[in-house]
């Protein structure tokens, strides 16, 4: 389940189709991240955010454009002329400092979100479409979400599993040290 707390800080539609996902790293609480989102004077949002415990927020409507990227500052994602960050994304805000140490419920959920993100959009889940910010600004943003990146090939391959590529039950008991295992891999 989404829940939904909306942020006044976003521009109405989109100039462009959404080609990405950028992933950021909040640097503080579920709580202060909603509190700075819904805050008039802040001017910042992304379209959701996602808590330690797996909590997912919808900030932004998808058709609209939040305000989580800001331009870029050599990134090393081929942007094209007319694009901006924002305007081909959807902002997935984590909570927390350092996404590569966060605990798997909080890996899942954003891993569930991006799976369900990239099959309604149609956009590859692959590395190239899901960036993290560091991405988009290598100069001031270079710890967004983490100072490790290959987090996010585990949130990708994580994404990519099917129904068809699991056929085997695991116990409730032993969820959580299965998904510790293929966070390794």
């Amino acid at each position: 389940m989404i829940k939904q707390i909306p942020s006044p800080h976003f521009t109405k539609g989109r100039i462009n189709p959404i080609k990405i996902i950028i992933i950021h790293i909040s640097t503080g609480s579920l709580t202060s991240l909603t509190n700075t989102f819904t805050n008039p004077a802040s001017k910042v949002s992304s379209h959701y955010g996602v808590g330690f415990k797996g909590e997912k927020i919808q900030y932004v409507q998808d058709v609209n454009t939040a305000w989580h990227s800001g331009n870029p500052n050599k990134p090393t994602y081929p942007f094209k002329p007319g694009e901006t960050p924002n305007s081909i994304s959807i902002g997935i805000e984590c909570e927390g400092t350092d996404l590569s140490k966060a605990p798997v419920a909080q890996i899942n959920a954003l891993s569930e979100l991006v799976k369900s993100l990239c099959g309604k959009y149609n956009i590859p889940c692959d590395r190239a479409h899901i960036i993290g910010h560091s991405e988009v600004n290598s100069i001031t943003r270079k710890n967004c979400p983490s100072p490790d990146l290959s987090i996010l090939d585990k949130i990708v391959k994580l994404s990519q599993v099917t129904e068809e590529m699991v056929s085997v039950q695991i116990p409730k008991s032993k969820v959580e040290m299965v998904m510790k295992f293929m966070l390794q891999l």
